[in-house]
């Protein structure tokens, strides 16, 4: 599970993950594509002068005052999410990692996060093989079958025990995903 979100009233995981980025993006589009058409007639409206659309233009002023911080809020989010798909990271292991990357200068071991398998592998971890179902909600019939508790690493990973500050480095992992 990455998180529970209130905005669809279900938690974010391995299964619906695609689905939630998705609704992210495109309700920034909705809404990027709203303030633009609302904008283009507060500029005609101000071009005109005239007193009906003055209405118009406090109405759409109105909503914009809604639009912007909610558009803005959304993006946000949305960034940060593709940026967790781009490491292949969940949100709630985002917290541990800067601990495990200090852990990690301080034993003399260069940090790679072991299931960062590279943003194409990333991405179709996530949305699937073929580019062409990233962009519509449904089911990818090319997205590779996980059952939440198994996951690719990436070629050479070291596993750090918090514990006692022991490490072991593990090369070759055969299993590839692109």
């Amino acid at each position: 599970m990455d998180h529970h979100c209130v905005w669809i009233g279900n938690c974010v995981g391995n299964d619906n993950h695609k689905y939630f980025l998705q609704f992210l993006t495109y309700t920034t589009m909705a809404i990027i594509t709203a303030i633009t058409i609302m904008c283009s007639r507060l500029i005609l409206s101000a071009v005109t002068g005239d007193i009906v659309q003055s209405y118009q233009s406090l109405v759409i002023m109105m909503l914009m005052i809604f639009l912007v911080p909610m558009g803005l809020s959304i993006l946000m989010m949305m960034l940060y999410q593709y940026s967790l798909v781009y490491k292949n990271i969940t949100g709630l292991e985002h917290g541990q990692v800067r601990k495990l990357k200090h852990r990690c200068r301080l034993m003399g071991h260069e940090w790679h996060y072991p299931y960062d398998n590279g943003i194409i592998a990333n991405f179709k971890m996530v949305f699937g093989r073929n580019i062409l179902e990233w962009l519509f909600p449904i089911p990818s019939k090319s997205r590779l079958n996980f059952d939440g508790t198994v996951w690719f690493v990436h070629d050479k990973f070291i596993r750090i025990n918090l514990d006692d500050n022991s490490s072991e480095i593990y090369p070759d992992s055969s299993d590839s995903i692109v």
